[in-house]
């Protein structure tokens, strides 16, 4: 048997994703802990997320004669921005990258007021040839369904397909915000546009993957989770902080235009 985990990242702190893209990748990250407490020299992961992109539902495969809740304690452990939050036991020959679904959601700050609209045109099966990086493999894919909710400040744009291509979705939401691209809106694939304009990376979140017939057993991991409410915290005051500090390098300047005309 082979254990199927289920883990979360800040994809900003770290180098990339894949094996040795870099000093501090997320995968090296991981095999680092395995090794040192002899669990397993190598994994297989279900997606590999372009440097800077975040998650919270990835996926990996291992073998070990340990215990599930063992390693993921250790995970847990000895791990930063890692969150190590569910398992499955699956058979040896189980494949992470022949998922049901996956699910990201892009996050947008001020969207265009036809975003909404032109996303879900994406919607089915397209040839994404114009909407993402190529490489050996087929561009036809389908987009089972775009979700978009306001969430606060920002809008949430949930897109859900079994596969996807290269920079598929920052293609896409970097076309759909894009005014410059306004032209092609009517009809994305019809009149696709001659050149990609590829979203930032750190607003995208691989939020989940789904398989047929495996049931994730939810592993606590209280510490952690505490930990990363108080970074939410810390992260919220900084930014009081910098408002604050905004406002009042706006007052001054004010004050100072003020004396000019005096």
């Amino acid at each position: 048997m082979a254990l199927l985990v289920k883990f979360g990242y800040i994809g900003t702190c770290f180098t990339g994703f894949q094996k040795g893209n870099g000093s501090n990748s997320v995968e090296d990250s991981i095999l680092t802990i395995l090794k040192e407490h002899d669990i397993s020299e190598s994994i297989r992961s279900a997606a590999r997320t372009d440097r800077n992109v975040s998650a919270s539902g990835n996926a990996f495969i291992l073998k070990s004669d340990m215990q599930p809740e063992k390693i993921l304690k250790i995970l847990n452990a000895y791990s930063n921005n890692l969150f190590f939050h569910g398992y499955s036991e699956v058979g040896d020959s189980f494949n992470p990258r022949y998922c049901r679904s996956k699910r990201y959601v892009y996050l947008l700050r001020d969207p265009m007021e036809s975003f909404v609209k032109t996303i879900k045109k994406f919607e089915g099966e397209h040839d994404f040839s114009a909407y993402c990086r190529k490489d050996s493999r087929s561009t036809l894919r389908r987009i089972e369904s775009i979700q978009c909710n306001q969430d606060g400040q920002f809008l949430n744009a949930a897109i859900t397909a079994q596969s996807f291509v290269w920079e598929q979705i920052r293609s896409i939401i970097g076309f759909c915000n894009s005014p410059s691209m306004q032209d092609h809106f009517a009809d994305p694939f019809n009149n696709p546009p001659d050149r990609r304009i590829v979203a930032p990376p750190e607003p995208l979140l691989l939020e989940d993957i789904t398989y047929d017939g495996v049931e994730f057993i939810k592993s606590t991991f209280a510490a952690k989770e505490d930990k990363l409410r108080a970074s939410v915290k810390d992260l919220e005051m900084r930014a009081a902080v910098e408002h604050h500090i905004l406002s009042a390098l706006g007052n001054k300047q004010e004050d100072y235009n003020k004396q000019k005309l005096s």
